[in-house]
């Protein structure tokens, strides 16, 4: 699956890509594994310490889905973000 999404708050433009890697189901308990990555442009250039023009992050999610029953469904995305040069990081 192809995305390009805007946000309106942080002017942020992005694209990514969502691959479904792994999927199985056993009785009443489905599994589900997807690679999610891709790049994101910032147009809020405040967020730069050093005033550079290269505001674009890249990153990545694994995510993984447990369905029980039918009706009870967990799901972690663990996520690997690389911030832009200059950026403040905490």
């Amino acid at each position: 699956m192809f995305t390009l999404q805007r946000t309106n708050l942080t002017d942020t433009r992005g694209f990514n890509v969502k691959v479904r890697v792994f999927e199985a189901e056993r009785e009443s308990t489905r599994v589900m594994l997807a690679v999610v990555a891709g790049p994101v442009w910032n147009g809020d250039a405040s967020l730069l310490l050093d005033g550079s023009s290269r505001a674009w992050q890249y990153y990545g999610q694994l995510t993984a889905n447990v369905m029980l029953g039918g009706r009870f469904a967990l799901g972690v995305v663990p996520s690997f973000l690389e911030p832009p040069p200059g950026c403040s990081t905490g």
